[in-house]
């Protein structure tokens, strides 16, 4: 998307000998890969961190540490007239 944006506010720019001269649609064009650009930033830098924390927690652990297991639900089908269900049951 940014570098869509980055295209379409080319597109829109002209070189001029007062300088860069922009139309309207560039204006839009280039606010939206100001935008898009922050955005990919920001995620690429939360990837970067969550991959980090997840080596740290992989490295870490203890080879006698056992995970919290999650608690077994009883799952049943059911067969009703006119279709069919699925009743999922659990307790806190």
């Amino acid at each position: 998307l940014t570098l869509s944006a980055r295209s379409d506010a080319s597109a829109g720019c002209a070189d001029g000998a007062a300088g860069n001269l922009c139309n309207g649609d560039a204006r839009s064009a280039l606010d939206r890969e100001k935008t898009f650009g922050l955005v990919t930033d920001i995620t690429l830098a939360s990837g970067i961190v969550a991959t980090g924390v997840g080596i740290y927690l992989l490295l870490t652990a203890k080879p006698g540490d056992d995970a919290p297991k999650a608690a077994s639900l009883p799952v049943r089908f059911v067969g009703r007239p006119g279709g069919g269900g699925i009743e999922v049951g659990g307790a806190f």
